[in-house]
């Protein structure tokens, strides 16, 4: 169950992850693009942490004062997409104060096509979006345990893609060198999603 509390609690957890993975972030950036991964990850969950109080019950609220957060807090490419996505979150969950997890893959497909047409990517071109419609189709499959299988679809996303040209962004312009590289948003996505193996166990995601 997805709710304010739990929203709270996340955020504060996956900025900690955020900051251990800082160095990593603008490095693997910095092979395929401007090298500021970390710097955008970093600063737009600072914001949001910074913003913590402010959280209220209507989902569709706090989700949007993450969209907030995170287009003050950064101007690069990558940061109006994550703007976006809370934005997309926050149209889809408005009114609600609870969220349960059969719901998240139809938001996630939502966030996808919001993403794609900011972008004018689509599912295949080797970007965070792959990553997404990964997770979203491993929870639409699960019945529990959340959290280990979305950390798992991340690692399933990055392995589909080895090997593959990046299709889009500044990465497209390292084509053959981008097959044997991960693509910066997917590798973020995978290191950030081990917060879901510490929050939504077996037993969190029956709450």
């Amino acid at each position: 169950m997805i709710s304010k509390s739990s929203l709270e609690i996340f955020f504060k957890k996956i900025l900690i992850i955020a900051e251990d993975n800082y160095d990593d972030f603008n490095s693997i950036d910095g092979q395929l693009g401007d090298g500021d991964l970390g710097i955008t990850i970093s600063r737009g969950l600072k914001e949001i942490n910074e913003n913590l109080t402010k959280f209220e019950d209507d989902l569709g609220k706090t989700f949007m004062i993450c969209a907030q957060c995170f287009t003050k807090a950064s101007s690069s490419s990558f940061g109006t997409l994550v703007a976006i996505s809370f934005m997309t979150i926050a149209k889809e969950t408005k009114g609600k104060k609870e969220l349960n997890f059969n719901e998240v893959p139809d938001i996630i497909n939502k966030v996808i096509e919001a993403v794609c047409a900011r972008g004018k990517s689509k599912i295949g071109d080797k970007t965070f979006i792959d990553t997404l419609y990964e997770i979203s189709n491993s929870i639409s499959k699960s019945e529990n345990n959340y959290g280990q299988n979305v950390h798992k679809a991340t690692v399933d996303a990055l392995n589909e893609f080895k090997g593959k040209e990046c299709k889009i962004g500044r990465a497209r312009m390292f084509a053959e060198k981008s097959k044997d590289l991960d693509d910066p948003g997917m590798f973020a996505l995978h290191k950030l999603s081990s917060i879901f193996c510490l929050l939504y166990t077996s037993d969190a995601a029956d709450e």
